[in-house]
């Protein structure tokens, strides 16, 4: 066994470097592109003892320019160091694969266009990931998202058959790729009530599970639907451990307040449990604003916290989950990493559907209200996995010319 460096007769690769994790790539092109993307440290470069191929040679002398110590070795040897006959006469021991943060992903700045993120889920084969790497990279994709758990990791096998793509795209591994992604799951209008029903989202991080179960919101009733509405929400206060009581923080007219004021207090006094409030569209407020709404609600309620956040900008929104996971009492993980919900895809989807016509309804009537409310049902039939239909139905007859 020859060196380019030292030679070592008989020195064993799998034992160095002793203080450091390691894996072996294989393959010309992954350990051509992770020499030039210099985002592993290579350890060392394998190669045979025999007259190397032209473009073995170049990586060789690229390896040795950077300092990478070169060992001549028999292909039988390499074929052992890499576990396969496809080696094509080129190992490397480098340190592991360099996952990057969410963050460093985001702030790179691209002045020319939008991020372009490839999001994988379910895919469990190498094979399958390297390829994929492989078309992205020649997309012009900017950095792939993995899920950590059930999913196929950048390993030697899939680097190799990413033909080195996997060095150079940025990937990142997301503990839950749902939560990443943001899923809708509940819908939102200008209109009030537009939740209809108890909806359960589940948020999953180190340390907590958090179930949220957004009900309608509560109203003074006038009708069966509202009475009902509101009897839903009331039911699902009292399985809770801690309440979340939403306002808008910019509603402050003096007279609504007094006016909504006892109608607050009576249900909050029927609530058992902490409730934690949050002030809603503080962006649209200056601090001396918010101040005197602050000391409004203070009065109302003896609230566990009181939160100003914004929706629409996020700010306040860690401190409001630090709030509610502080109330959290100790218990197991009753779901799943990777599960958002307990709604059905069916039920989102036909939500989806009526918050659309229910913006539309409201954005073409000269009348605001335009009986929004009204769209009370909307069903999906899904024909084939990839082509669905949808009929909302009104109940009111007079609605339809619309």
């Amino acid at each position: 066994m020859k060196q380019s460096k030292k030679p070592q007769r008989g020195r064993d690769p799998q034992r160095t470097p002793k203080t450091e994790a390691s894996e072996v790539l294989y393959g010309l092109n992954p350990v051509m592109e992770t020499l030039r993307a210099g985002r592993r440290r290579i350890f060392e470069l394998f190669v045979p003892e025999d007259r190397l191929a032209e473009r073995i040679t170049h990586l060789v002398a690229e390896a040795e320019n950077l300092g990478v110590t070169v060992t001549r070795t028999a292909p039988s040897h390499i074929g052992k160091l890499s576990g396969t006959e496809f080696h094509q006469n080129v190992a490397a021991r480098v340190s592991p694969y360099p996952f990057v943060e969410l963050a460093d992903v985001l702030g790179r700045p691209n002045t020319d266009r939008a991020p372009f993120f490839l999001i994988l889920d379910g895919v469990e084969d190498p094979m399958n990931l390297g390829a994929l790497a492989r078309t992205a990279l020649g997309a012009g994709v900017d950095a792939l998202f993995i899920p950590k758990d059930r999913a196929a990791m950048p390993t030697p096998t899939a680097v190799k058959a990413s033909a080195g793509a996997l060095e150079q795209l940025p990937v990142v591994l997301a503990t839950n790729l749902n939560h990443l992604l943001q899923q809708k799951i509940a819908i939102v209008t200008p209109r009030p009530q537009t939740t209809r029903n108890r909806i359960m989202g589940i948020v999953t991080a180190p340390g907590h599970q958090m179930i949220l179960l957004d009900t309608p919101g509560l109203h003074e009733p006038r009708e069966e639907m509202n009475r009902q509405m509101v009897r839903v929400a009331m039911e699902s206060l009292a399985d809770a451990d801690v309440a979340l009581f939403l306002v808008d923080g910019n509603d402050r007219a003096p007279a609504r307040l007094e006016r909504r004021g006892e109608e607050y207090r009576g249900y909050l006094d029927g609530i058992r449990c902490p409730v934690v409030l949050a002030l809603n569209k503080i962006d649209l407020l200056a601090p001396e604003q918010l101040l005197p709404v602050i000391d409004w609600y203070r009065r109302l309620h003896d609230f566990a916290a009181i939160v100003p956040v914004s929706a629409l900008t996020g700010a306040g929104v860690e401190a409001l989950t630090a709030e509610l996971v502080a109330r959290l009492p100790e218990g197991p993980q009753y779901y799943p990493d990777d599960l958002p919900t307990d709604a059905t895809e069916r039920f989102i989807a036909a939500e989806i559907i009526r918050e659309k016509l229910m913006r539309r309804l409201v954005d073409e009537s000269s009348r605001p209200s335009l009986y929004a409310r009204q769209i009370v049902e909307t069903s999906i039939a899904f024909k084939r996995a990839h082509d669905g239909g949808a009929a909302g139905r009104l109940h009111r007859d007079h609605l339809r010319a619309l």
